[in-house]
């Protein structure tokens, strides 16, 4: 079988010049900062939870990410009678479309990190839950986008 290939767009290829720009850039200041600091604090989960416990979680925040993610929603604002018709559109469009989402889901994960948050085990437990949830949904979201 043979691929034919085509040139990018421009906007293809200004997208393919910012990620390799994005992957030469070193780690900022605060993300190693944030590192140095809660290392700590992951050594000592991985110590207290087991791996199968942290395994199932994650697993479990998969799929209820799953459950919500909004296939139906994205058709309709795309104008689209099935997701898979966006295959067929120039990937600027298909941006557009993942940023637009991506702040809808983006808010509703400050949302429920306010609403779940807390002081105490129990309401960590929850946030973090809530947040692995939010971010697979997100990414669910910009991928069918």
């Amino acid at each position: 079988m043979t691929t034919t290939r085509r040139e990018l767009t421009p906007y293809e290829a200004d997208q393919v010049h910012r990620i390799a720009g994005w992957k030469a850039e070193s780690p900022g200041f605060i993300p190693g900062l944030i590192e140095k600091v809660t290392h700590p604090l992951v050594k000592l989960a991985e110590k207290a939870i087991s791996k199968e416990a942290i395994a199932e979680a994650i697993e479990k925040a998969y799929i209820e990410s799953e459950l919500f993610i909004h296939q139906e929603r994205i058709s309709q604002r795309a104008g689209v009678n099935d997701i898979r018709e966006l295959r067929q559109r120039d990937l600027a469009s298909c941006d557009r479309l993942a940023d637009e989402f991506a702040k809808i889901v983006a808010e509703k994960g400050l949302i429920t990190g306010a609403l779940v948050g807390g002081s105490g085990p129990l309401a960590t437990m929850l946030y973090v839950k809530s947040l692995i949830t939010q971010t697979l949904r997100v990414i669910h979201t910009t991928g069918l986008c």
